[in-house]
């Protein structure tokens, strides 16, 4: 099943990346099955705590620890590229029902150096939701991460 959902967060992710917003049939498969739209997963500033998660107040919801596999590092902001071999990255995790009437706000709020992908959250090692993340525009190397 994991092999699975990270095949469908490839092809997804692809999609977005050329203009479909919602990932294409793999991202409409993903949110059949996981409810994607329902949740984010932030390793910076959106985060409890963080400077900008004032950006959330609109979307009520539950929050959990998790992580995600990839590269983060610290530009003028907290940046994250996925990589499904990579180490593990501490995220937290929102579901709120609120957050697909608020998207475009946060994706504006964004801007061009992020962009809003779908990433497989894992609860140790357990997969615990399909999330959208703010990944780095201009990918974190692993020569980058950590600094």
């Amino acid at each position: 099943m994991v092999v699975d959902v990270l095949r469908l967060v490839q092809l997804a992710n692809a999609a977005r990346a050329t203009g479909e917003a919602r990932g294409g049939q793999a991202g409409e498969s993903l949110e059949r099955r996981f409810g994607c739209a329902c949740w984010l997963a932030s390793y910076g500033s959106l985060a409890p705590g963080g400077k900008n998660h004032g950006e959330l107040a609109p979307c009520a919801g539950t929050w959990w620890q998790g992580t995600v596999t990839g590269f983060r590092a610290e530009r003028q902001w907290p940046v994250f590229t996925f990589a499904e071999g990579g180490p593990h990255v501490p995220v937290w995790l929102l579901h709120s029902r609120a957050l697909p009437a608020h998207w475009a706000a946060l994706d504006a709020f964004e801007g061009d150096q992020y962009r809003r992908i779908l990433v497989p959250v894992w609860d140790g090692e357990r997969l615990f939701a399909v999330a959208n993340l703010y990944a780095a525009v201009r990918p974190v190397g692993a020569d980058e991460a950590g600094r």
